[in-house]
């Protein structure tokens, strides 16, 4: 639909970087089908960039599984609530993502959550980098849209992380050949 209205795509870590990757060749292929020029995608994931891995993924691992409760809780998913609401389709759809994320036994809950960290860019700035060259062979985006904040993650934290990649991820990002943005196939 994004390609025939001749508008881009926004893509959020949702599914494997690989898959996005098909959802976006299938958009390029249908805006040039029909005579328009796709436009390079907007990526948004989530950040936990700390000196230590562990810290990062001990506050990903936390913090991450708060975000989806709190997302559930307002959007009503393992409730039903969005169930035949117009414009609510593709919510709908995810109750069973979030029964298995929120309220399943808590083995389910954690290898659902790992799916969704594994989709994160977690890590020290050396392995955020790494994860984001990853993304962006797939992508080719111009555009990384990063959330740095959820489900509780103390302030301090989250600006931390912020602070972090301003500094040691940001200036690579801005000129580092690898993350050029490129529209291809």
């Amino acid at each position: 639909m994004m390609a025939r209205l001749g508008l881009g795509v926004f893509i959020i870590a949702q599914k494997d970087w690989d898959a996005a990757r098909e959802d976006l060749v299938r958009y390029r292929e249908i805006a040039r089908s029909i005579g328009l020029k796709p436009r390079l995608p907007i990526v948004q994931t989530q950040v936990s960039v700390a000196e230590s891995e562990q810290e990062a993924w001990d506050d990903a691992y936390r913090y991450q599984a708060e975000t989806f409760r709190a997302i559930d809780n307002h959007y009503g998913h393992t409730r039903g609530a969005l169930q035949g609401v117009k414009g609510y389709e593709f919510h709908a759809r995810m109750a069973k993502t979030y029964a298995k994320l929120t309220s399943s036994p808590e083995e389910i809950q954690k290898k659902a959550l790992q799916h969704y960290l594994n989709l994160s860019v977690i890590g020290t700035p050396k392995q955020c980098l790494e994860k984001l060259e990853y993304i962006q062979q797939r992508m080719g985006t111009d555009h990384f849209l990063f959330g740095f904040s959820h489900g509780g993650l103390p302030l301090s934290k989250a600006q931390r992380s912020l602070r972090l990649t301003a500094e040691k991820i940001l200036p690579r990002l801005k000129h580092d050949p690898a993350f050029a943005p490129r529209l291809e196939e």
